[in-house]
């Protein structure tokens, strides 16, 4: 692997918080998300 190919790899795009936070909501406990929610 080259520098190259890293440079001219595809990646995909990142999650916007929209769609990223209900995933880690899920992720966590429930105590955990009551704790956190409110933030």
């Amino acid at each position: 692997m080259t520098a190259e190919d890293l440079h001219n790899s595809v990646k995909p795009p990142a999650p916007t918080f929209a769609e990223y936070i209900p995933v880690v909501a899920a992720a966590v406990s429930d105590g955990t998300r009551r704790a956190y929610s409110p933030y």
